[in-house]
């Protein structure tokens, strides 16, 4: 009887041993012949993270100085890229004394995810750097007012020739929060002297730019640590890992993805909220242009085509949801306030649109290298058409 008693215990016990056996033969498996990137997004070296950045009181936070890391990519393909900053810029400068242009954006422009010869800056160098040196001005989290601020401050410094500033959708919504990737934004604002550079955002009574909550604290946010199970498998099992990309797979096809530009294309009517910050970002924009102009430097203007609009399979669950959707709804209203407001604007749709989906990374709405030759490409056709003439012909 007590051996009767045992036996369900020594099944279970042996169903145990076995499937740990199993698990860890397929872990072993795994990293000897088909290794999984663990994906870690709380660790130091991590892209996805703001470890690059660094707090800086009077923007919020900018890329560290001098910074160098061989990462493995969160998304397909999957490979080992090196990113790297040489004084704060993403790739270093390179400067040889010739005109500058200055890139300017979110991590659309830094080019996150990819290496540091693949970055749009890079190949913009490949077709261009015989005219102009480039610099890299983007950065992950940046709305467009975090983009004027970086731009005021390095505009004494190197002078740049040209400035093309890369708008996105979530530049709307970026503006109006109180935190930019980990730290805390600055209270900002631009007084008459082009030279000085104070706190806060918003139009009030005196016409001012003023920032939104003028009571937002310099104080860096703390880096939230992984507590779950999950968050401890994704950054040591590679089995666990490969069945998430599985399910994130799954998600990405069939889920609400898309972000901003899925937030302002199901929005028949535009909130107050909306309208708002649709507004505050041309606020925004004709104050860098203004700045720009000030400088007797030319300013361009792009819209980065969101993913969303040119792939099918992330549109077709959303218009199952919601019906018909205009995609490019708020790219029509950036591009019809661009004109007339007589920026020097180049739209990158038709050559997104051409590309398609194929331009962006797997299950991620960054570019891949091919897009960003694509953008590089574009930004060679912007700076032909806009810049000066003794440019150009030199």
């Amino acid at each position: 009887m007590k051996r009767e008693g045992k036996k369900p215990l020594i099944i279970f016990l042996s169903i145990l041993v076995i499937t740990f056996s199993l698990l860890l033969l397929i872990e072993g498996s795994l990293r000897l012949f088909f290794p999984q990137p663990l994906y870690d997004q709380y660790s130091d070296g991590h892209p996805l993270h703001e470890p690059f950045g660094q707090y800086d009181k009077e923007i919020g936070w900018v890329p560290k100085e001098e910074y160098s890391v061989l990462e493995r990519t969160p998304t397909s393909p999957y490979g080992l890229v090196r990113i790297s900053h040489s004084r704060g810029f993403r790739g270093g400068l390179n400067l040889t004394g010739k005109p500058i242009i200055y890139l300017s954006g979110d991590s659309m422009v830094y080019s996150a995810y990819v290496d540091d010869s693949d970055t749009v800056s890079e190949k913009l160098k490949e077709l261009i750097g015989d005219k102009y040196d480039i610099i890299n001005g983007g950065s992950s989290s940046y709305g467009t007012d975090l983009s004027l601020l970086r731009y005021m401050r390095i505009r004494k410094q190197f002078h740049p020739a040209i400035v093309v500033h890369f708008g996105y959708p979530n530049d709307l919504s970026d503006n109006l929060n109180t935190w930019s990737g980990s730290f805390a934004k600055p209270k900002f604002s631009l007084t008459t002297d082009s030279s000085d550079m104070h706190q806060l955002f918003y139009l009030d009574s005196t016409s001012k730019l003023v920032y939104p909550d003028s009571d937002v604290p310099f104080v860096q946010k703390k880096r939230k640590m992984p507590s779950s199970v999950d968050g401890w498998l994704g950054a040591h099992s590679e089995f666990y890992t490969l069945i998430r990309v599985a399910f994130a797979d799954h998600n990405y096809n069939f889920t609400d993805d898309g972000g901003d530009a899925y937030y302002w294309s199901t929005r028949p009517v535009w909130s107050v909220k909306m309208k708002y910050a649709f507004f505050f970002n041309a606020m925004l924009l004709e104050e860098y242009h203004k700045r720009v102009e000030e400088d007797n430097t030319t300013f361009i203007l792009l819209e980065v085509p969101h993913k969303i609009i040119v792939d099918p399979i992330m549109q077709k669950n959303l218009i199952r949801v919601n019906g018909p959707l205009n995609f490019t709804k708020v790219y029509d209203y950036e591009k019809l306030f661009a004109v007339e407001e007589g920026f020097n604007y180049y739209d990158l749709m038709p050559a997104f649109v051409a590309g398609g989906k194929e331009l962006y990374l797997d299950r991620n709405t960054h570019m891949n290298p091919e897009g960003l030759s694509v953008l590089a490409r574009e930004v060679q056709k912007a700076v032909e058409l806009y810049a000066p003439a003794s440019q150009n012909s030199e």
